[in-house]
């Protein structure tokens, strides 16, 4: 789990310089597919909100193809 810790924290240091009004649709997730970031056009795109969307899986229902999440995603 620390290293699910540490990968966290490098992917919100690295979105901390993605500008947030950028025009298109940005999305990270961990290796569960779940939302760690999204910006402002993502949330227009899916009508969730950041807070709404964090470690949930999104895509599937909004007809986005998830590749195997592997058998560690429980």
């Amino acid at each position: 789990m620390v290293f699910a810790i540490i990968r966290k924290k490098e992917v919100e240091n690295l979105l901390h310089f993605v500008p947030s009004s950028i025009g298109e649709a940005v999305f990270a997730t961990d290796l569960c597919a779940n939302v760690l970031f999204m910006n402002r056009t993502a949330e227009k795109l899916t009508g969730y909100s950041k807070a709404e969307a964090y470690g949930k899986a999104i895509f599937e229902e909004h007809g986005f193809i998830v590749a195997d999440k592997g058998t560690f995603c429980g």
